[in-house]
C-alpha cells in the first residue's frame, strides 16, 4: 500500500491532479498516504465551489483501491465501482441541511 519513494515527489497521476489551488491540502492527503497513517475521518471545509466534495471522493477512491498506482484509483475494481455508485459500506457521506428544513421541522412541533 505505501509508496518506497520520496515523500515529496507526488506523482503527476496523483488523485487531487486537478486541484491547482490546493496544494497544502494535496501534499497533507499524499503525505498521510504515504506514511501509511491516514486518519478515519477527514473533514472538507472551505468556501463553496472549490472542489470539497470532488477531492474527498477521489480520496476516498484512492485509499480503498486494492489497484492504485501512480498516485490514482484504477476504476475498474469493485471497490471503485461501489464508491462511484455511492453504494460502498466502507463510505459515509454526510451532507448539511439547509436552514430551511431545520425551521419548517420546528413549526410542525
Amino acid at each position: 500500500m505505501m509508496n518506497t519513494t520520496d515523500i515529496s515527489s507526488e506523482p503527476t497521476g496523483s488523485f487531487l491532479r486537478n486541484f491547482a489551488e490546493q496544494d497544502i491540502a494535496r501534499r497533507f492527503l499524499w503525505r498521510a498516504y504515504h506514511t501509511g497513517r491516514i486518519a478515519s475521518t477527514y473533514l472538507f471545509a472551505g468556501p463553496a465551489g472549490i472542489g470539497k466534495f470532488l477531492a474527498s471522493l477521489r480520496f476516498a477512491k484512492f485509499i480503498k483501491c486494492p489497484n492504485n498506482s501512480a498516485g490514482a484509483a484504477c476504476g475498474d475494481c469493485r471497490s471503485c465501482r461501489t464508491i462511484e455508485l455511492w453504494d460502498n459500506p466502507d463510505i459515509l457521506i454526510i451532507f448539511p441541511m439547509p436552514l430551511s428544513v431545520w425551521e419548517s421541522n420546528e413549526r410542525e412541533e
